[in-house]
Formats: structure tokens, C-alpha cells, sequence
């Protein structure tokens, strides 16, 4: 009997352990109106906190999606672009650090106002690295309708 509850005790304690690190939270959004099938180049605005140049990243990946892209400071922003491209990034420590947010926001480069915005989460049995974020953020938005 005793041998029978000690496996239980230890199964549940499996179960509550693992099913509550997995979690993972993909979503984009289109602001109505507005038309992404004709963003062809793309700036990518370095967020100031950010030590890991993922501006880089993000333009990489871009490029990598067919678009045209670069990225660097705000002050370097081209005339001659269809669209900006900010980003947020949220790091979490859970025996190595890792990635647990990033937002990605389109933006008019007129007017600065998000035309679409995508943002993925993932704690840390999901975890992925930041091209992969960034990547499936991408995707997300630009196959989204609005």
C-alpha cells in the first residue's frame, strides 16, 4: 500500500511539474484597412535595452523571407522604405537564460503607427532560440488578414 501511494505522490509531482512549464502563445493582427502585400523593404529599428543585436536577427530573417531589409539606429532610418519594423524582447532565467517574449510591431514609416504587430511566448519547456522567434512571429504576421 505504502509503495502504491509513494508512486502516486511521485506521478503527480511529474505531471504538475511538466505541465506547467509548457507554454506557448503565438498571435498576430492586422490593423484593418491596412495592406502588408506591398511592403516590400523593410527597416528594422534597434530597441535601445537590447545587448544581443536582435535587430540583426530580425533582419536576417526578413531577408531570408524574400523581403528586402536592414536594421540599425533609429537616427539611420531610410526615405526610401516601405515599412519600419520594432520589436520588444523579454528574458527569463530558469537554469540558463532564454527568450520568453518577443513582440514585433510593422510600422508606417509616414507615420509611425503600427499597421500589424505579432508576438510570440514561450516559457521554458517551449523555449526556442531567437531566430526561431523571430521567425514564427514573422510568419504570423504576415499570413494574418485583417
Amino acid at each position: 500500500m505504502k509503495n502504491i501511494f509513494s508512486k502516486l505522490v511521485i506521478g503527480l509531482f511529474i505531471i504538475s511539474f511538466f505541465s506547467g512549464c509548457a507554454i506557448v502563445d503565438l498571435r498576430s493582427s492586422q490593423i484593418p484597412g491596412s495592406d502588408l502585400s506591398s511592403i516590400n523593404r523593410l527597416y528594422v529599428v534597434h530597441f535601445e535595452p537590447d545587448r544581443r543585436n536582435l535587430q540583426d536577427v530580425i533582419r536576417d530573417e526578413l531577408i531570408e523571407m524574400g523581403f528586402q531589409a536592414d536594421s540599425g539606429s533609429e537616427s539611420r532610418i531610410p526615405n526610401d522604405i516601405d515599412a519600419i519594423v520594432t520589436y520588444e524582447d523579454r528574458w527569463f532565467w530558469d537554469l540558463a537564460n532564454y527568450m520568453i517574449q518577443l513582440n514585433i510591431e510593422i510600422r508606417n514609416p509616414k507615420t509611425n503607427y503600427p499597421i500589424a504587430i505579432g508576438e510570440s511566448i514561450r516559457t521554458s519547456m517551449a523555449r526556442k532560440n531567437p531566430d526561431e522567434m523571430a521567425r514564427e512571429v514573422l510568419e504570423s504576421i504576415f499570413k494574418s488578414k485583417p
